[in-house]
């Protein structure tokens, strides 16, 4: 199901982040970067992403956050999609 992320969405939502960050954007960040966004726990992010009128939402599969995505309709700007290392290519989620 893909709903509005709420407040008790975001320390899961931070950790698919933080994980799929160190994973996956590796290949296109330095290690430095990677790091500085992802090296510590910061669930507080997205209420200042809300605070910039960013809107989040999350898939959840059996009540576990596998994907989150946070846009701008305003800037009309995708900030961020992130998928759960579990989930990431494995095609198509129902």
């Amino acid at each position: 199901m893909i709903r509005e992320a709420n407040p008790k969405d975001y320390n899961d939502m931070d950790s698919v982040f933080r994980a799929s960050a160190k994973k996956l954007c590796i290949a296109s960040y330095s290690s430095e970067v990677v790091e500085a966004w992802a090296g510590k726990c910061w669930p507080e992010r997205f209420i200042k992403g809300a605070s910039e009128g960013n809107r989040h939402y999350v898939l959840v599969m059996d009540e576990t956050v596998v994907c989150f995505g946070s846009i701008n309709l305003e800037k009309q700007l995708l900030v961020s999609l992130f998928l759960h290392l579990n989930t990431s290519g494995k095609g198509s989620v129902k």
